[in-house]
């Protein structure tokens, strides 16, 4: 994967050596002074403004520019309804923490942020902020799983052993699956009670049929014509 994202978003690699450590990397993506920018933008401006002369490798920057590509084309394509989607542009500085500094990131489906921002992706279906309470509730278990994600980025990266993203993504995913399953009942007892309904509707406009039928070829007694337009109606 990382020949590929070198390939299409690279720049020299010259110097590789020499360029920004990948803790002090982690320390400017960290620190955002801007959240509107993206990645790339965001390392060269705190550089310029801490007056750090040292530049991101080609490596790091092709790096950058990838997971902020990656992470518009994420937003665009599988949009989320505001507040929601903005609170998942929080996790952006994350993934471009992860790139950087774990391989294992690079690799499609195979991260457990990545299963994690899949699953947060497929909850957020049709999800609205008019939705009430079950709408905050979500809202809430998303805005949480970003606020202790993003201590991993706060306390250093993998040098912080109070973060676990793997169990945090673990916790998210199953809470995601429990509402999809959850829902997926809700919307088969919706389709179940509809079906009753029009069965019932469907009995009635026979049963009615019926009875109109054999009324035009019999006289019928006052007595059951009282029961058909009483008890029986």
């Amino acid at each position: 994967m990382l020949p590929h994202i070198l390939h299409r978003y690279g720049e020299s690699t010259e110097g590789e050596e020499d360029g920004l450590p990948v803790e002090q990397l982690l320390e400017y993506l960290g620190n955002a002074s801007d959240t509107d920018l993206d990645m790339a933008d965001r390392v060269l401006r705190n550089l310029k403004e801490h007056g750090d002369s040292r530049q991101p490798t080609g490596s790091q920057m092709a790096l950058l520019h990838w997971i902020d590509t990656a992470f518009h084309h994420w937003q665009e394509h599988y949009q989320a309804e505001p507040p929601l989607a903005d609170e998942l542009r929080t996790l952006l500085p994350l993934c471009a923490a992860l790139a950087v500094s774990d391989s294992g990131f690079l690799v499609p489906g195979a991260h457990p942020l990545h299963r994690a921002m899949d699953a947060l992706q497929g909850r957020a279906v049709g999800w609205q902020q008019q939705l009430g309470r079950a709408g905050d509730q979500f809202f809430s278990q998303v805005q949480q799983f970003v606020e202790k994600s993003a201590q991993w980025l706060d306390g250093g990266g993998s040098d912080n052993p109070g973060v676990d993203l793997k169990q945090l993504a673990a916790e998210m995913i199953a809470t995601c699956i429990r509402d999809q399953n959850r829902f997926a009942r809700m919307m088969k007892r919706v389709v179940e009670t509809k079906r009753g309904r029009l069965r019932a509707t469907g009995a009635k406009m026979l049963a009615a049929h019926t009875v109109n039928s054999l009324a035009e070829q019999f006289q019928a007694p006052t007595t059951i014509a009282e029961f058909l337009l009483g008890p029986w109606s």
